[in-house]
């Protein structure tokens, strides 16, 4: 990938940073991120570049550390392949503009010598307070707001691994009987048993902010997976409430190995800040793209993980947001979680 940058607590407009950093003569076309704050200004870069081709979405966050007032860029000296355009209008009533953006960007890049190629996909952010849509997204070729995007990168990236903040609270467990996304038995016991009697649980202090998912192994090969309980346990009534619903698609099989692990919506513990600030430090040192999941944001002045600096600058491109991203089809959701993908 060509030049990437970070703006974190930026002092100028979006456009001086991209004047100073990516537009040049060799310059054919530009993705660009930024928070929701920034929608009006995203909306403009395509008269403000004129002649380069531009891609432009409003996210939740851009790197590092869920940070919720800046923006981010990469350049390329090759065009961006359009694959397919999904119009805000066509979507959109007037009954969903409060709700959370079903608007999603998705971007390709080839498999090069070192791996397989990356493709990922992460929802937009709710721009209604800041222009008045429920989404900010489009590209220099569309003649509305998009609801969807779906590209290729000009480049060959590959996903080369994380961070994960959660906390195993079980031994790994067998998967002895399943239906679709519902755990039924585990080791031939109750699935919901081993979280209601889990010490981890049971000594929470707030247990609304708490989330549990489960590591799943799966016993034909497919890469493993972390995906969300959304239901189960609570009681001796009937036969439902000894299972566990995982968040649908999953649907994993009899065999497959399982453990459970304990996050947080809200916050993280210091081992797992400890561990972000040391993969941040190593993202630094080379130009690679970051896709984070952002906590729930529940005030205006939220501090994010990583403390920036005024106008701060970091050498990647990056994005986040709360509902998790895909990459490769794999869903990416634990709060603070972060992916980076790199040049091959």
């Amino acid at each position: 990938m060509g030049i990437r940058g970070t703006i974190a607590n930026p002092k100028h407009k979006l456009v001086d940073y991209l004047a100073q950093h990516a537009a040049n003569k060799l310059t054919k076309s530009v993705l660009v991120v930024g928070t929701p704050q920034y929608a009006d200004q995203l909306t403009s870069l395509s008269k403000d570049l004129s002649g380069i081709q531009t891609v432009a979405a409003a996210v939740d966050t851009v790197p590092f550390g869920n940070q919720r007032n800046g923006f981010s860029w990469a350049v390329f000296d090759k065009p961006i392949q359009i694959q397919d355009r999904i119009s805000l209008k066509s979507v959109e009533s007037t009954d969903t503009k409060w709700s959370a953006s079903t608007a999603a960007l998705s971007f390709s890049a080839a498999a090069g010598s070192a791996g397989p190629g990356a493709e990922v996909s992460m929802a937009a952010a709710n721009t209604l307070f800041s222009n008045g849509l429920s989404a900010t997204m489009f590209d220099s070729d569309s003649t509305e707001p998009l609801a969807g995007l779906k590209f290729e990168l000009p480049e060959k990236l590959m996903a080369v691994g994380g961070v994960r903040p959660i906390e195993p609270i079980s031994d790994w467990l067998t998967i002895t009987s399943v239906t679709d996304n519902m755990l039924k038995t585990l080791n031939d016991t109750a699935a919901a048993s081993y979280l209601e009697n889990a010490e981890a649980l049971k000594n929470a202090d707030d247990v609304d902010t708490f989330l549990v998912f489960a590591e799943i192994n799966s016993a034909t090969g497919r890469p493993p997976q972390f995906i969300k309980i959304i239901a189960g346990g609570g009681g001796l009534w009937s036969a439902r409430s000894r299972m566990l619903v995982l968040e649908p698609p999953a649907s994993p099989s009899v065999g497959d190995q399982l453990r459970f692990h304990l996050a947080n919506s809200r916050k993280l513990s210091e081992p797992a800040l400890k561990s972000l600030h040391s993969h941040y430090e190593t993202y630094e040192q080379h130009e690679g793209v970051v896709l984070e999941t952002a906590l729930v944001e529940e005030e205006l002045d939220q501090k994010p993980l990583v403390h920036a600096k005024k106008n701060t600058f970091w050498p990647v491109f990056g994005m986040g947001s709360e509902r998790g991203f895909l990459v490769n089809n794999v869903k990416h959701a634990i709060p603070g979680e972060i992916m980076e993908l790199r040049d091959q």
